[in-house]
């Protein structure tokens, strides 16, 4: 019994479409567990301070192959951190914008190992199992308690592995990206929480990790 052209054309299609489907899951699959080396991610910021006002920041992480920038702002406050981290040399450069005041200190890899010995001893329990999605990310949770009595709620993806670490001290049983956490401090009842808004995989300019040379006053605050 001949069969009929739309019988063939139907079938055609379908294979074709299955073939599509297979191509597009191992590409899918190879772009959720591939390094990233470049990758921003922003991030809200909100706590109560001292006199139990609500304090709303923001966060933004920059990583580019070994170089990571963090800048760090708040509402209505003119004031801006910005954190250049070379993970090659393991030098590290923190520029404060206080209003006019602009000032930098320059650390070396000992020096910022000295300024993150609070998590040199943390603990650091993983569970894959309770998972969350954050922007489309499956998110394992991990909690972090350290010596002083401080713990961290983390929320962090395996899908996507960056090039280099936001903090290799403060995060440095984690794996993968942090996309939230919350930082309760034993003195205070409600927690910091940092929670991702947006992550962008766009290539970085290299200009966003040149430590200024002029205008800024060398300062030491560790």
């Amino acid at each position: 019994m001949k069969k009929e052209p739309i019988y063939i054309l139907n079938k055609i299609l379908h294979r074709l479409l299955l073939i599509v489907g297979l191509v597009l899951l191992g590409i899918m699959e190879i772009y959720a567990q591939r390094e990233l080396g470049d990758c921003t991610i922003h991030y809200s910021v909100t706590y109560r301070d001292k006199d139990s006002v609500l304090v709303n920041a923001a966060k933004t992480v920059y990583i580019h192959g070994a170089q990571v920038r963090t800048d760090f702002s708040y509402a209505n406050v003119n004031y801006l951190q910005t954190i250049l981290q070379n993970n090659t040399t393991g030098n590290v450069n923190i520029l404060k914008e206080i209003g006019a005041n602009k000032y930098k200190t320059v650390l070396d890899s000992t020096d910022w190992r000295f300024k993150n010995a609070l998590y040199q001893n943390a603990t650091t329990i993983l569970d894959n199992n309770d998972v969350t999605v954050i922007l489309g990310y499956r998110c394992g949770k991990a909690l972090q308690s350290l010596e002083n009595g401080s713990q961290y709620h983390v929320y962090y993806t395996l899908d996507v592995v960056p090039s280099s670490k936001e903090n290799k001290f403060q995060f440095k049983d984690i794996p993968g990206i942090i996309l939230r956490y919350e930082s309760l401090d034993a003195s205070k009842a409600d927690p910091i929480i940092i929670n991702a808004k947006s992550i962008n995989l766009m290539p970085i300019s290299e200009h966003f990790f040149v430590v200024p040379t002029k205008g800024y006053r060398i300062i030491n605050d560790f």
